[in-house]
């Protein structure tokens, strides 16, 4: 079973819910991608050809994603068959992140909080290590 969890709410929901999930039954939790700024548009960032930037600590900071993954690790302790994907690194590996990158010719973000699928290929390899060292 594969969810996609960006809130204690959820975490909480599932951990609430997770025995009527059958013991055979893995589940692979992908955490959040990183938000960008209220105040940038990619799409217009994209069709100007001008980079736009934003500090990860301030959406971390923000959306309280500290807590969030203190609360999957605790998520992940109780249960083997609970696996954690975190692509909020992967996507933004610094804390300034780029929604359009004009040198690199890479727009990583049609909105606020939807990745494009240029952004989803920055993941391929990452998701695919850590599915053959978490899943037998």
């Amino acid at each position: 079973y594969v969810i996609n969890i960006n809130s204690i709410e959820e975490i909480k929901y599932l951990k609430k819910n997770l025995d009527k999930f059958k013991k055979i039954i893995n589940i692979l939790v992908i955490g959040p991608v990183p938000h960008v700024n209220k105040d940038i548009d990619p799409l217009k960032c994209f069709i100007r050809q001008v980079s736009c930037t934003f500090n990860t600590q301030y959406d971390i900071e923000n959306r309280k994603l500290n807590d969030f993954y203190k609360e999957v690790n605790k998520l992940t302790a109780i249960s083997e068959r609970i696996i954690f994907y975190n692509p909020y690194k992967v996507i933004c590996p610094e804390k300034i992140c780029y929604a359009y990158n004009q040198q690199k010719k890479i727009l990583t973000y049609r909105d606020k909080n939807h990745i494009t699928q240029e952004a989803s290929k920055l993941l391929d390899n990452d998701f695919n290590i850590f599915l053959k060292n978490n899943l037998n």
